[in-house]
């Protein structure tokens, strides 16, 4: 059998995938596969597609019709419908430009909605962690000071940090509290409490989502932030209120460069330097601290 120029051993699924539509640029062009260039494989076969199947008989002659056997009606269908969709594709590529920006419009317009029922959130949130002494302090943090730490509440919307594309108006929040010593010389603030995840929500006690397009469920799912800094967060707090507590716990959350300014701070020995960076870490005012 006559093959084609440097493919006359190439297997049958070797010839096919050569002539998958999809891996051609166009009609006559380079073929590109595996870093080998060369022509399509069965050129003239493609140049008569419109008329209908290639018969092995009209083009005996033809050895790149006869090595890849391009004769019956499923092989002439494939070929037919990659030609189509590359031809749609290219339609839809040319015309992108006016077809996409309504949809890029509309996430924008989305992302404003899912930020402003957020911010409503936090805002109804900061109202009800009130009765606990907590107040909001920075964008995503509530604080509550005591002589030698910080406690605080973090909430998080999923996908926030990284710049995740808003795809529809659902916010999910993840709820965190934590301890900052004082004189914790970190230079970020560790989420070193409680926190909400996917156990806590599957086990239907707690709901951390809402639809800031539609509001769906969003009372509930701000009477269930409240309650669990009511049930999970206070009493954590509270068990540690102590600062020798925070020393010798054996689940104690400070770290030990954090343990031994804490140490420091009770000794009299603490750096001021070290205090007002903590502040500033959870936007606490000096003035709140004198």
């Amino acid at each position: 059998m006559h093959g084609l120029p440097g493919a006359e051993h190439e297997s049958s699924d070797r010839r096919m995938d050569l002539l998958h539509p999809f891996r051609w640029k166009a009609k006559g062009s380079k073929y590109f596969d595996s870093g080998i260039v060369r022509r399509p494989p069965c050129i003239k076969g493609v140049a008569s597609l419109e008329s209908g199947p290639t018969d092995r008989r009209t083009h005996s002659g033809n050895s790149a019709v006869s090595a890849v056997g391009l004769v019956d009606q499923a092989e002439y269908s494939t070929l037919v419908y990659g030609i189509a969709s590359l031809k749609k594709c290219s339609m839809l590529m040319q015309s992108s430009k006016y077809e996409f920006e309504p949809m890029a419009s509309d996430a924008r317009n989305l992302s404003k909605v899912v930020s402003a029922g957020m911010e409503r959130m936090c805002a109804d949130f900061t109202r009800c962690v009130q009765v606990h002494g907590f107040s909001r302090t920075k964008k995503w943090f509530w604080t509550r000071l005591t002589p030698l730490a910080v406690e605080f509440v973090h909430l998080h919307r999923s996908g926030s940090s990284y710049g995740s594309a808003v795809l529809n108006g659902s916010v999910s929040i993840r709820v965190h509290c934590g301890i900052r010593a004082l004189h914790d010389p970190f230079e970020a603030v560790a989420l070193n409490g409680p926190q909400s995840g996917p156990e806590i929500e599957r086990s239907g006690r707690f709901h951390f989502r809402f639809n800031a397009n539609s509001n769906s469920t969003y009372d509930r799912c701000l009477a269930d932030l409240a309650r669990y800094v009511s049930e999970q967060c206070v009493p954590w707090f509270h068990k540690f209120s102590d600062p020798h507590v925070l020393l010798t716990a054996n689940d104690t959350p400070l770290s030990t460069e954090a343990r031994n300014g804490l140490r420091d701070a009770i000794a009299a020995r603490g750096n001021d330097k070290v205090e007002a960076a903590s502040l500033k870490l959870l936007g606490v005012q000096m003035a709140r601290r004198q």
